[in-house]
């Protein structure tokens, strides 16, 4: 009986691969209204609620065989983004997170500040000392939660943020605030989308946090795959 030597164990699954994106890229076209490919994603929460709507119009119309495998981003300490792209047909993050793979813009937002309705600490134009009284809710940084990069600009800006919850989601942040004196930096986005549904104000952020520019970024391999080429004009 023959065995695999360690070497060639380990190169199985590289092959494997290899096979699969050639038989993707001299295969047969791609057409969408036949197709039942499953597209693949890692994400967070944010993106969904942003972007979501338009796609699943798309896929309606122009794909409804294919189908969405989602996975959702945690944790970015634990974040191993290459591979989450090796074994995914994209990661969406901001664009200065992930280099050195091909990418395009999704979608460009900006940070301001959340907090309930029924908070009487924070004034509707915030000061820092204002943000420097007030409980924090934090997202994706659970080793250290006020290295959360909206966070991290308060504390160059002399203030050490008291995180008082952590999250995993976006999506949860107006209902950690909802009843409190919480404060949070949230995508304007999301905030005004989740407003209707949730009791909080949106406020001005004191602090210039810059730009959040999201980016989709994927292996090269799948560059010139014509499935790839039509699920990343559908996302934008």
């Amino acid at each position: 009986a023959y065995e695999l030597t360690p070497l060639a164990a380990s190169l199985l699954s590289r092959i494997e691969s290899a096979t699969e994106a050639l038989e993707r890229v001299f295969g047969d076209d791609f057409d969408p209204a036949t197709t039942n490919r499953q597209f693949s994603l890692a994400l967070s929460d944010y993106t969904v609620a942003i972007l979501f709507e338009e796609l699943n119009r798309i896929l309606g119309e122009e794909a409804p065989g294919a189908g969405l495998d989602l996975r959702p981003l945690t944790t970015s300490s634990h974040l191993d983004a290459d591979a989450l792209i090796r074994h995914t047909d994209g990661v969406v993050l901001p664009h200065e997170l992930v280099q050195g793979y091909p990418g395009q813009l999704l979608l460009r937002d900006r940070w301001v500040c959340v907090v309930a309705d029924s908070n009487t600490v924070i004034s509707s134009e915030p000061t820092l000392a204002e943000l420097a009284l007030l409980p924090w809710v934090s997202q994706f940084t659970h080793s250290d939660p006020a290295s959360f990069p909206a966070l991290r600009h308060l504390r160059s800006n002399g203030i050490e943020p008291h995180v008082e919850v952590v999250t995993d989601s976006f999506l949860s942040v107006p209902f950690l605030l909802a009843g409190s004196n919480r404060v949070a930096f949230l995508q304007e986005k999301l905030a005004r989308r989740l407003a209707p549904v949730a009791p909080v104000r949106i406020l001005p952020s004191p602090v210039d946090i810059g730009p959040l520019n999201l980016s989709l970024r994927w292996h090269p391999t799948m560059s010139d795959d014509p499935g790839h080429r039509w699920f990343r004009d559908a996302l934008g």
